[in-house]
C-alpha cells in the first residue's frame, strides 16, 4: 500500500512499513508484513498517529488492525481508536482518521 506523505501534512511521516501490505492479497499471504508497528506519523501539539496490526501474524483471522491517535505519548488514552479486520478499509480508515486528526486536535 503506498502511501502519499502529502495526505498527512502537516504531519511528518517517521515510520512506514505499510509499503510492504498489498491491498490486492488476503491478510494469509502477507502474514509476515503484519506486525505492530506498520506506520507513525507525527503531528503538531504532540500528536501521534499510529497504525499497527494486533494479534497472530500465522492466523491472520485471529488479528485486527488498530489505528489510533496519541497525545503527548499517552498510549493508556487514546483519544481516538478504530479497530477493524479488513485489510480493504485499510486505506480508507487511515484518511478518515487523518482528517478527524485534523479537524478535531490541530
Amino acid at each position: 500500500m503506498r502511501i502519499n506523505q502529502k495526505r498527512f501534512y502537516p504531519g511528518i511521516v517517521t515510520f512506514n512499513d505499510l509499503n510492504y501490505l498489498n491491498l490486492s492479497q488476503s491478510l494469509v499471504q502477507q502474514g509476515c508484513s503484519l506486525k505492530e508497528d506498520l506506520l507513525h506519523v507525527k503531528y503538531p501539539h504532540n500528536y501521534l498517529l499510529d497504525v499497527g496490526w494486533y494479534g497472530s501474524f500465522l492466523d491472520p483471522k485471529k488479528g485486527f488492525f488498530r489505528i489510533v491517535i496519541i497525545k503527548n505519548n499517552d498510549w493508556q488514552k487514546p483519544k481516538y481508536k478504530l479497530i477493524f479486520k479488513d485489510i480493504n478499509l485499510l486505506k480508507i480508515n487511515l484518511l478518515l482518521t487523518t482528517q478527524y486528526l485534523k479537524r478535531n486536535f490541530l
